[in-house]
Parts: structure tokens; C-alpha cells; sequence
């Protein structure tokens, strides 16, 4: 595992949805019902596993295409001619290689504030 979360406990978030859910599961009148119940459990808990930075593929002038490998992870890029790549990278600035290339990451955090 790279990177995790920690969740201060709070009492009460999700448990009457869940014991709802759980109890329709356990007294189901049938399959179907019983089938519904157990994927809306399933489901509640594949939502905390997603990860929300889904990767932004783009074309790019070479200007560009440097800019954004000194700031952000690439997933991969492509050359298309001489000026244009097409490149996947992560869309939250990358302190690890902002400050590998030197760079002052509040400077570029404050630029990039909007974006």
C-alpha cells in the first residue's frame, strides 16, 4: 500500500443505514430482496475504496508536455510529432517530484490553486 486515510470515529455515520440494510438482507422475504440488500452493503463499501484522481489524458505541446512531468505523476505519453504528445497523468500536483525538480511547491500550489 502506498497511501492510506485516517478517519476520525464518529458514532452514528452509516450504522442505521447499514443495520437497515443487514436486517432487510437477514429477514428477506425472498432471493431477489435478499440479492438487492447484499449488493447496496457491498456496494456502501466499495465507495470508500475508490480512488477519486482519475488520470486526464491530453495532447500537448512540448512546452507543455515538460510543465506537466515536472509537477504532476505520468501515467504515460506518446510522441506525435515533433510538438504534440498525448499524455496521462495524475491531475493533483505531485509534491514528491515538484520537489525532486526543485521547485517551491507553495509558489506552484498557489498558481495552480484553480486548476
Amino acid at each position: 500500500m502506498l497511501k492510506g486515510y485516517a478517519f476520525n470515529r464518529v458514532s452514528g455515520g452509516l450504522s442505521d443505514y447499514v443495520n437497515y440494510l443487514y436486517s432487510l438482507k437477514v429477514h428477506a422475504a425472498n432471493s431477489v430482496e435478499k440479492a438487492v440488500s447484499k449488493s447496496l452493503l457491498n456496494n456502501l463499501l466499495g465507495r470508500f475504496a475508490i480512488y477519486i484522481h482519475k488520470p486526464i489524458a491530453d495532447i500537448v505541446s512540448l512546452e507543455r508536455f515538460r510543465e506537466l512531468s515536472s509537477l504532476h505523476k505520468i501515467y504515460g505519453y506518446e510522441e506525435l510529432d515533433d510538438n504534440r504528445y498525448l499524455i496521462s497523468y495524475t491531475a493533483p500536483l505531485d509534491g514528491d517530484i515538484i520537489y525532486a525538480n526543485g521547485l517551491d511547491i507553495a509558489k506552484i500550489a498557489a498558481v495552480n490553486k484553480d486548476r
